[in-house]
């Protein structure tokens, strides 16, 4: 029997086994049943019912008089208390989060079971258990509060987690892609997981969110940022949970319908540029708005299929989205007369055919949740989403510089993702729970036409250059298709199989314990085929060729990059396993250790067939232990003191890997331009042509991917963040309650790319930034001559150090509030997986912080740190709504922060990114504020049927705030042998006397803030 009973468990263990991250779904209830005298009552009958569970849970207290309830979905509950010789207790609107401990005490009465003590509303709100940093954001809270469609836009009211414009590029900013600028306690935006019903949905290349849930359809959404335990790895920054609704024993549902578009949004925020025709010259422009519409239907629907065994709830709700622009009215100036580009020549044909572009976003969202109860102690979970997005009709480039003869209807993308999991809670007594889960996310990417011709892109314009024929010149940022057109990207496949075993088992010695064992896998795939099957000619036009050997090299008409090959054909997979082991031990019911340590085992793959893992992490090299504490003061939940220790490990993102292990092949070839006929000359054609190109001489081929299976160090360390936090959490009345926080976060080790440079020519080296072993590759270039000698390999620093307070009030009579001051610092030279210093750059573990020695020095060569680039010392939020009593609800959200540091950045040895004056020297941008308010009205038809009206106004200020400031000195770049660079130079005379052309929107500001914009809504609800 025993040999059976460890084969099953063995058995289990391989079939359930899953995830790299274990994840929370539930929360528990625990207690005491006690006379008034403090004595314990054993034998008490407890039952539980609520909303979000099948069937009812019951329970009898121990000798203690102490109860447990396991496992609780989200959700309010009813517990009844029943002894015969006493007063029956029932507490009811018990509001349990996942995640959450919460202790629910309970004084009985003698006298006849049928008299029954009803308490309402004292629901227990501080976790006295847990020693990690989390926010539930309830169905009840977000509904009634301004918010997108997306459930990311909701989380930044969090203190301490911030929406960063510099850690969101254009294209991410373009798709409403939030999830890439959330920034946790100071890691960078690609440092996060995201979880949707327990399947990791964070993708595999930029560590963002893979899935998208629309609000309507979501329980609750959990935010970790700091303490959390033992069963969550991967994770430098925040965890991030959604939690999709269940069905009940009562039908109900939704159909709903929203709107919004260029109607109920105010017109567009100037923008930066340079004029296309003029690169002297910087210039504000308003581009004319494009006419969207967004149309929002759908449905969602909850019930039983068997009452009080089987729920179910689905969803599904489309969205169909149209912008239209109209090339008549853009400012495109006229090159032959060479008017300013900001005249607007209304009713000018710019295009052959017609004027009028149109694009056509769909999207099918939908979900589906089966939660059932098999046997009194065994539930079962099963959801899945869909988000299949797909686009037709590319839009030329609003200011002109599209190809007037492309055929842009043709374009597009498809882009399907889904995810879907499963989860067991298997309960044995009142003391060991064990639960197993499951989970499968896939995404890809389709490209609807490929391109035809090679690429063409103007880094100037050829107006100035003598012989070209007018018909022929392009505006700067010209090109005749978008760089990703350019792919011929047949599929861009990420998949990801999760899934976790563990068990908890609850032990009294010494106190309780809460042990918690776990064994934890994942499975990554790609499978990619996007490369450009044509020349990417790049056309520098004017500009003298700067050459890694240091020496500039003076050019006819200019210089040309061409890119071949450019792109990426590969599948791999990899495996990656963890286990952990943690306990709570509360000892005299007032003070609870929370122990644990976790070990994962993570292998990167090789790109290139038939190599074996390039980097690989064995268990004890990702070594994680967590300590932390919780003390109950008064031992009534009132006032908690808690703290925390721990080491967190980042898993690598594919990025890396895919570029420097055969994946991603970028190799530039660069020649002069001698022939200004650049429409007729330059056409596909094999590289390098070491003879010259069309009579160009031949400069030099530069490979950006070099395969660098032997450039990567043997003995790498993870990417490693060690924490500290310190709190106090006090409830000041049944509704209110505040809070303070103090954290510090630092990082041990970084992974980067970094730059040597050897024989003539940059090598790239995969490891640890100020290693050792780095240390020994800038000495043998110390050696051989190529790099100036006394050079010590820098370490990768980023620290944070903040207090944040929060003041908040539950709903009750009508209200719910809060707020929050956070203080903050974030120093060091390296902003971590996603790049601030780049603007939203996302290449985990190959951004440019490290890619030559000089980018941490300033021009008097020393090795400095300085704030980076989104601290903000000073963060104010409010959140609130009111309802009353005839059915309207107003909400607030706002926040008011301090603005970003700025420092004068040179282009300098095909690097951007060197501060010659370190970080900060040009004061900060503009302090940031903002004000979102919702509104809804219920109109009540009947007991069953309601009508809801509701309205999302973002912005209501109207606030047009810069978020950046352009800080580039020269943009065109300057070559300088690196002996000078250590020995210290003047970058104002350095730039003056190699004849780089300045940037004329140096210190000029952009990225204003989006105009004030609406989104109305109805609901019909029953």
């Amino acid at each position: 029997m025993k040999h059976k009973l460890l084969m099953l468990f063995v058995a289990a263990v391989v079939v359930f086994c899953g995830a790299l991250y274990g994840q929370e779904q539930k929360g528990e209830v625990i207690g005491t049943v006690v006379l008034e005298d403090g004595s314990a009552i054993p034998g008490v009958a407890v039952e539980c019912e609520g909303t979000g569970l099948v069937g009812k849970k019951a329970t009898i207290t121990t000798d203690n008089g102490s109860f447990r309830f396991m496992a609780l979905p989200s959700g309010a509950y009813d517990f009844t208390f029943i002894l015969e010789g006493f007063k029956t207790v029932k507490r009811t609107g018990i509001q349990v989060s996942i995640g959450r401990t919460y202790k629910l005490d309970v004084v009985m009465e003698t006298g006849a079971i049928r008299q029954e003590i009803v308490v309402t509303g004292k629901s227990p709100v501080i976790d006295v258990r847990k020693s990690a940093s989390t926010v539930n954001i309830s169905k009840a809270v977000f509904d009634k509060l301004p918010k997108g469609r997306d459930f990311m836009t909701i989380v930044t009211q969090t203190a301490g987690l911030n929406f960063e414009s510099e850690f969101q590029d254009g294209t991410e900013r373009a798709n409403g892609d939030y999830s890439a600028g959330v920034s946790f306690d100071g890691a960078s935006s690609a440092e996060n997981t995201f979880y949707v019903d327990g399947v990791d949905t964070t993708t595999l290349f930029k560590g963002k969110a893979g899935a998208s849930v629309n609000f309507d359809f979501i329980e609750e959404v959990q935010v970790k940022s700091s303490g959390y335990a033992a069963e969550y790895g991967g994770s430098m920054g925040g965890v991030i949970s959604v939690i999709t609704r269940s069905g009940g024993n009562e039908y109900h549902g939704q159909l709903a319908a929203y709107y919004d578009g260029s109607v109920l949004s105010g017109a567009n925020r100037k923008s930066l540029r340079i004029n296309p025709f003029d690169a002297d010259v910087a210039e504000y422009v308003v581009y004319p708005k494009d006419k969207m519409s967004t149309i929002e239907p759908g449905f969602g629907l909850g019930g039983y299929i068997i009452k009080d065994k089987l729920w179910f709830f689905g969803s599904f709700m489309p969205k169909f989205k149209t912008t239209e622009r109209n090339g008549n009215d853009w400012p495109v100036p006229n090159p032959a007369t060479q008017n300013p580009i900001s005249t607007i020549f209304a009713g000018e044909t710019h295009f052959s055919g017609s004027n009028i572009f149109t694009r056509k976003d769909t999207t099918y969202a939908g979900s589906l949740k089966l939660t059932g109860q098999i046997a009194n102690n065994l539930r079962v979970s099963v959801s899945g989403t869909v988000d299949y997005e797909k686009w037709k009709g590319e839009l030329p480039a609003v200011d002109g510089s599209g190809n007037v003869d492309k055929d842009y209807k043709k374009f597009g993308y498809t882009v399907p993702r889904f995810t879907v999991g499963g989860n067991i809670d298997y309960t044995l007594g009142n003391n060991l729970m064990i639960n197993a889960s499951a989970g499968y996310f896939k995404a890809d990417n389709k490209q609807l036409v490929g391109p035809t011709e090679p690429r063409y892109y103007f880094l100037r314009s050829n107006s100035a250059v003598a012989g070209v024929d007018p018909a022929n010149i392009r505006a700067r940022g010209w090109n005749n298709y978008s760089d990703a057109d350019g792919y011929q990207s047949r599929k861009q496949i990420e998949t990801k199989l999760t899934g976790t075993f563990d068990m908890t088992y609850y032990a009294n010695m010494g106190g309780e314990h809460v042990f918690k064992a776990g064994v934890q896998m994942v499975r990554v795939g790609v499978d990619k085929d996007s490369a450009y099957p044509y020349n990417y000619f790049r056309f520098y036009w004017g500009d003298n060729y700067e050459h890694s050997d240091a020496n500039t090299r003076h050019t006819t008409l200019g210089y040309v990059e061409v890119r071949n090959p450019f792109g990426v054909v590969a599948t791999v997979n990899s495996t990656r396993w963890a286990v952990y082991l943690q306990d709570s031990w509360t000892i005299s019911e007032k003070f609870t250790l929370n122990l644990g340590a976790r070990v994962e085992k993570e292998d990167i793959p090789a790109f290139a067939p038939g190599y074996a893992p390039p980097v690989s992490f064995d268990f004890f090299d990702k070594f994680a232990p967590r300590v932390g504490f919780a003390y109950d003061v008064f031992g009534d939940s009132s006032l908690k003191v808690f703290g925390s220790f721990g080491i967190y490990y980042d898993v690598m993102k594919l990025e890396a890997a895919e570029g420097s292990y055969g994946g991603f092949k970028w190799i530039s070839h660069y020649y002069d331009i001698v022939n200004a006929d650049w429409y007729n000359t330059y056409k596909e054609t094999t590289h390098p042509q070491t003879g010259g190109l069309y009579g160009g001489q031949y400069y030099e081929s530069r490979n950006w991917r070099v395969v660098s299976f032997d450039t990567t160090q043997p003995d790498m360390k993870p990417y490693q963040k060690n924490e500290f936090t310190f709190g106090v959490q006090k409830t000041l009345t049944e509704d209110w309650t505040v809070s303070g926080r103090f954290l510090y976060n630092y990082i041990v080790n970084a992974i980067e790319d970094i730059g040597v440079l050897i024989g003539g020519s940059e090598n790239y080296y995969n490891g640890n930034p100020g290693s050792q072993w780095i240390q020994d590759r800038y000495d043998e270039a110390q050696a051989a001559g190529t790099m100036p000698n006394g050079i010590k390999a820098t370490k990768a620093v980023r620290k944070y150090t903040s207090v944040t307070l929060n003041l908040d009030r539950k709903f009750k009579n009508n209200w719910l509030g809060g707020l929050s001051y956070t203080w903050s610092r974030l120093y060091g030279n390296f902003a971590g997986l996603a790049s601030s210093d780049e603007h939203g750059r996302k290449s985990p573990s190959v951004e440019r912080y490290f890619d030559g020695w000089f980018l941490t020095y300033n021009q008097d060569g020393k090795d400095y740190l300085g704030l980076l680039a989104t601290d903000r010392p000073h963060q104010f939020k409010v959140y609130g709504a009111y309802t009353f009593d005839f059915g309207l609800t107003f909400g607030l959200n706002a926040f008011a922060m301090s603005g970003t540091p700025l420092q004068t950045e040179v282009y300098l040895n095909d690097m951007q990114g060197f501060y010659p004056l370190g970080r900060g020297n040009l004061g900060r941008n503009d302090f940031l504020w903002q004000i979102d308010i919702y509104a809804e009205y219920n109109l009540k038809l009947s007991d069953k049927y309601t009508l809801n009206f509701n309205v999302n106004v973002s912005n209501i200020t109207n606030n047009d705030i810069a978020q950046r400031t352009d800080t580039l000195y020269n943009d065109a770049k300057i070559n300088l042998p690196e002996q000078t660079l250590l020995d210290g130079w003047d970058y104002i005379t350095e730039v003056a006397a190699k004849g780089a052309h300045l940037s004329p929107s140096y210190k000029w500001q952009y990225r204003f803030m989006d105009s004030i914009a609406a989104r109305i809504g109805v609901k019909f609800l029953f």
